[in-house]
């Protein structure tokens, strides 16, 4: 007796999987739910924009990236939301320090270039509004008070540089740092070149 799995697919089941799935389901007698299924579900969409979460706690500015549903991935909201806090840490009398975090499982998994890219044809980066401090300390005005960013899950390509650019850093057990630039290319332009090898050590910023 031969499993389903080990039944080769024939060349008009290679070309439309839609049929390959209704021809099975013919076979058990239940191929219109099959059809049914194929034309009623919904292409995927796009996750949320994301959101970056403000309370201030007496001294304590509490910021939290918020986009779990894709990760926590950055995207432009994201960026102009954390330069935005940044701001206010700087010039507000009242605050002391902030502390970075981000929404569920996850820190930050990499960069959403589709939007990023979006946002610059429609020239809505780099930021224009005067209430922005880059988060990365790329350029002035520089922050002069600490961040303290606490990191969980996946936190990579510029969750990982977000990570290196705060002043106390801490990392549950369980969270997964890189660097996905090697791989790929591209110049990790948000600071990762330099304070990656200063504090991983130059042998293990190159693995």
């Amino acid at each position: 007796m031969t499993n389903n799995k080990d039944v080769p697919l024939s060349a008009s089941d290679r070309r439309d999987p839609a049929t390959a799935g209704a021809g099975a389901a013919a076979a058990s007698g239940s191929s219109s739910a099959v059809v049914a299924q194929a034309s009623t579900d919904a292409p995927p969409q796009a996750p949320a924009p994301g959101r970056v979460l403000v309370e201030q706690r007496g001294p304590i500015l509490m910021i939290g990236l918020d986009r779990p549903q894709a990760q926590n991935r950055f995207d432009p909201p994201m960026l102009i939301g954390l330069g935005k806090a940044y701001y206010q840490l700087e010039h507000d009398d009242a605050l002391r320090v902030a502390v970075l975090y981000g929404v569920g499982p996850n820190f930050c998994a990499s960069l959403d270039v589709a939007a990023y890219a979006a946002a610059q044809a429609s020239e809505l980066l780099p930021p224009k509004d005067p209430d922005f401090m880059n988060p990365l300390g790329l350029r002035p005005p520089l922050r002069t008070k600490p961040v303290v960013v606490a990191v969980q899950g996946i936190t990579t390509s510029v969750g990982d540089e977000i990570f290196l650019s705060a002043d106390i850093r801490v990392a549950s057990s369980d969270t997964v740092f890189a660097q996905y630039e090697v791989t790929r290319g591209v110049f990790p332009g948000g600071g990762a070149t330099v304070r990656l090898t200063r504090e991983a050590g130059w042998g293990n910023a190159m693995r």
